[in-house]
This record gives C-alpha cells, structure tokens and sequence, in this order.
C-alpha cells in the first residue's frame, strides 16, 4: 500500500502570462439624446413630501398606539365586541391614508421611470381620518395637518380625482 508521502505531486499547468496588447485611444460615440438630468424638486413639491411625511410619522404613532392598546395586561376586563369593531375600523383609516401616501410618495420617486400619464397629482386620500385613537388626539392635529396638505394641492377638488 502507498502512503501519501509517496505518491506524486499533481501537476499544475503553466500558462503563459497575457501579452500586453498596443493601447488605442478611442473617443466614445457621441450620444443625440442624452438621459437628461433629473430635475431638483420644487420648493411646492418639497413643501409637500414634507407634509406627506408628517402625516405618516403621526399615522405611525396612532397605529402604534392602536396595536398597544390591542396588547393589554392580564387584569385588564376584556374588550366590548364594539370596542373591538371600533378599534379595527380605526386601524383600517390609518392604515389606508398611510398606504395611499407612501404609494403616491413612491410614484413620484419613480416618475422618471413612468408615463407621465400614469403619476398620480396627489395622494388619493386627502382627508383626516374620521376616527380617533383613545388617549392620542391624534385626529384633531391630523386634520390640521391634512388641511395643510389640501393647502399645497390648490388643484384638489374633492374626492373622484387621481391621475393626471
């Protein structure tokens, strides 16, 4: 029986080291219709991301409220089956204002990448949430909010409007 101390090395083929081939200096091609550069956003449409973002941080501090408020301790008495249905219809106004803003926020982000016809001119809902979360008066400071933000869309109408 052979050991390993006696067994040949493998070989390892050789291969020549690359050639170094002449440099050529070449000019590239010149474009006729370069990307153009994205635009800064208006002073308006920062106004606006600002007041959307608002809006979301308070939504997010009222669904986070919402959810604490679901957690109770164990000597608490359980919830009426109407507190139940009040507390999911709260979360589920929260939750949409807070979908329809990170998608309108997302479609503008994008709006290089999309049809111009398919950028919405305004989140598709604009108004405060009807529902109050216990204990945050939340509702209250997001109407004042959602005032402001109607304030920067002077095109808004009222509800049944959307894409351009």
């Amino acid at each position: 029986m052979a050991t390993i101390s006696s067994l040949p090395a493998p070989t390892v083929p050789q291969i020549p080291p690359p050639t170094a081939a002449p440099t050529t200096t070449t000019t590239p091609p010149q474009t006729t219709n370069p990307k153009p550069a994205p635009a800064s956003p208006s002073p308006l449409e920062s106004q606006r991301v600002t007041a959307l973002l608002d809006i979301n941080h308070s939504l997010l501090s009222s669904l986070i409220a919402l959810q604490s408020a679901q957690k109770q301790d164990a000597t608490a008495p359980p919830p009426t089956p109407a507190k139940i249905a009040a507390s999911k219809v709260q979360y589920m106004e929260y939750m949409r204002r807070l979908q329809s803003n990170l998608a309108y926020l997302a479609s503008i982000a994008d709006r290089a990448h999309k049809p111009p016809d398919r950028i919405p001119l305004f989140p598709a809902i604009m108004e405060a949430p009807s529902a109050d979360v216990e204990g945050e008066g939340g509702t209250e400071g997001l109407r004042e909010m959602y005032g402001r933000l109607r304030e920067l869309w002077p095109e808004f109408k009222g509800k049944g409007q959307g894409l351009i």
